[in-house]
C-alpha cells in the first residue's frame, strides 16, 4: 500500500486523546512510519459525498473512516453511490434502481475473489468487486475511535491508534453485506421501540461531567420503567410475525449464539484489545441475511433481567429474545407514522413500514482479523 485517503472525525475519542498534536497530522504522520502517504479529509456531513468522490477519484489504495461506527457509516454510505472507475469499468445498477450505476473494475487473471471464502491482498490491481457483487472499487478501512467500535471489533482491527494504522498497511481485503432501511444504509445493527431513546440519552451524558451525567441516568432509568410495549407486525421473507415489545434490534448478519463468542469472532476481538461489549460479535460478516431480534417480556423485571445481560453481551441467547433471520424485513407499527430508529449509533425518524434489504458483498473492507 503506498496511498490511502482518510476521512476523520475530530471529535473522535482516539484523536482527542492524543492532544499533541492536530488530528490530521497525527494521522497523516502514522501512516508515514509506513511508507504511506495519506490525503485527509476532516469529517463533516454537509460536503462528505463530494469530499468521498473527490478523494475516490484520485484512486487512493484504500479509504480510511477514521472515527465511529457513525462515521463509517456514513463513509460507507458515500462510497456506495460514488462512481469510482478502476481499469476498464462496467456499470451495475444498485438494488435494480435507475441511476444507481457504480462503476466496477474488471477482474484481472489473478483475481480469486470470485470465490467465496477467497481474499486479496491490499495492493494489488484486483482487488475489485467480483463479478455481481455491486459496490465501490477502492476497499475500505477504519481507524476505530467511537464507542463501541463494533464493525472495527468485527474486522479485528485493534482499538490502539498506532497498532490500527500498522494493522491496516498489512491488512487482506473481504468483501462484507451491506444492510439498508428504507434505503439508508448500516453496517452494523438498527435498533427500534426504547433503545433511539436510551441511544439519544448516551450521547447526551457522553463527555460530561458526573454532576450533569446523573440526572440523564435518573431519566434512563425512567424511559426503562415507564416505556411501554409497542405491537408490531414483522414480516420476514413473507411470514408474518405479531410481537409485542419495548426493545428490537436488526442486525446485519446473525449475532454470535454460542455461549461465548465464535472462535472466529474472539480470536479477531482477543488480538484487538476489544473489551465485552453490549452488541455481541458476529461469526460471519458476509452470511447474507438479516438477524431481527425482539426482547419478549411480560414484566418490567423481565427487561431488567435482559437489560442487566448488556454488560457481557449475552442478551441475544435470554430465552426472553425470539430470533428470526432471513433477506428481507418489514416492520409495521399499529398508529405510528413514523418510528425512532438507531442505525450504527446515529438516530433518524423513519416513515412506517420500515423495509430492511440486504446487499451481499457489496463493500470491500481492509480486514486485519482475516489474516489470523
Amino acid at each position: 500500500m503506498e496511498r490511502v485517503a482518510v476521512v476523520y472525525n475530530a471529535r473522535s475519542g482516539a484523536l482527542l486523546a492524543r492532544a499533541e498534536a492536530e488530528p490530521g497530522d497525527q494521522l497523516a504522520e502514522l501512516f508515514a512510519r509506513h511508507g504511506i502517504r495519506a490525503e485527509l479529509r476532516a469529517f463533516n456531513p454537509g460536503t462528505l459525498a463530494a469530499d468521498v468522490r473527490e478523494l475516490l477519484a484520485s484512486r487512493p489504495d484504500a479509504l480510511v473512516a477514521a472515527g465511529g461506527d457513525g462515521t463509517a457509516r456514513a463513509v460507507a454510505e458515500c462510497m456506495l453511490g460514488a462512481q469510482v472507475p478502476m481499469g476498464k469499468p462496467r456499470s451495475e445498477t444498485l438494488m435494480g434502481v435507475p441511476g444507481s450505476e457504480v462503476a466496477i473494475g474488471t477482474l484481472g487473471s489473478g483475481n480469486t475473489m470470485g470465490t467465496p471464502d477467497a481474499r486479496t491482498p491490499m495492493g494489488t490491481p484486483d482487488a475489485e468487486a467480483p463479478s455481481g457483487s455491486p459496490g465501490c472499487a477502492v476497499p475500505m478501512g477504519i481507524l476505530p475511535g467511537g464507542t463501541m467500535n463494533v464493525l472495527a471489533r468485527d474486522l479485528g482491527v485493534p482499538t490502539e491508534l498506532e497498532k490500527a494504522v500498522a494493522a491496516l498497511a498489512t491488512a487482506p481485503v473481504e468483501r462484507i453485506d451491506v444492510a439498508t432501511v428504507n434505503g439508508q444504509v448500516f453496517l452494523c445493527s438498527s435498533m427500534l421501540a426504547m433503545l433511539p431513546h436510551i441511544g439519544r440519552l448516551r450521547e447526551r451524558a457522553r463527555g460530561g461531567t458526573a454532576r450533569a451525567t446523573v440526572p440523564l441516568l435518573g431519566r434512563m432509568l425512567r424511559v426503562l420503567r415507564r416505556y411501554p410495549r409497542m405491537r408490531l407486525t414483522i414480516v420476514v421473507d413473507g411470514r408474518e410475525y405479531q410481537e409485542k415489545t419495548r426493545a428490537m434490534v436488526i442486525s446485519c448478519n446473525p449475532l454470535s449464539s454460542q455461549a461465548t463468542q465464535a472462535t472466529s469472532v474472539k480470536t479477531r476481538s482477543a488480538g484487538a484489545g476489544f473489551k465485552p461489549s453490549p452488541m455481541p460479535g458476529r461469526e460471519r460478516l458476509d452470511a447474507g441475511k438479516l438477524a431481527v431480534y425482539v426482547a419478549h417480556d411480560r414484566t418490567r423485571w423481565d427487561l431488567l433481567a435482559v437489560a442487566a445481560k448488556l454488560f457481557d453481551g449475552s442478551w441475544q441467547r435470554d430465552k426472553r429474545v425470539r430470533a428470526y433471520e432471513g433477506a428481507t424485513v418489514e416492520v409495521h407499527a399499529a398508529g405510528s407514522g413514523l418510528l425512532s430508529v438507531m442505525s450504527d449509533g446515529e438516530i433518524a425518524q423513519l416513515t412506517v413500514p420500515l423495509r430492511y434489504e440486504l446487499r451481499p458483498r457489496a463493500l470491500a473492507m481492509l480486514a486485519p482479523g482475516a489474516a489470523a
